[in-house]
């Protein structure tokens, strides 16, 4: 199980970085890219930090990828409107990259949210026992 969680949880955070990142070089709107595509690159940073840790510290790395997970979620709700409003530019790139923390292949599925998420609970619940089995 700590293996799943953490290619789970590798999934979710590298895809949130790398969407992130690939959002804010190619932000093809007016100025600079909006605040709600550059803050997916700490999110994805934080899910990635979390999986590394499943082996050796599962709840520790369970908190951390659930922590980015809220983190996701939080940024989603409040930056929907506005990126409703802009529809990403050219389809291309809404369709490839996740600039958007409920972007995934389908909007209501948001699959590196939910990688977080199970890779997150996954971590907690396979977390190291104490005392009993000795």
């Amino acid at each position: 199980m700590l293996i799943a969680a953490m290619i789970l949880g590798l999934i979710g955070g590298i895809t949130y970085f790398v969407g992130g990142g690939a959002g804010a070089i190619g932000w093809s709107g007016e100025g600079s890219a909006p605040w709600w595509v550059v803050s997916l690159i700490p999110i994805g940073v934080l899910g990635a930090m979390g999986a590394a840790l499943a082996r050796t510290k599962p709840s520790l790395a369970g908190m951390i990828m659930l922590l980015a997970a809220v983190g996701a979620m939080s940024v989603g709700f409040a930056s929907f409107e506005e990126y409703a409003g802009e529809q990403i530019g050219s389809q291309y790139m809404s369709l490839v990259l996740p600039m958007h923390a409920f972007a995934g292949s389908v909007l209501y599925a948001p699959v590196p949210l939910l990688t977080l998420v199970i890779g997150g609970v996954l971590a907690l619940s396979s977390g190291k026992k104490s005392g009993a089995e000795d």
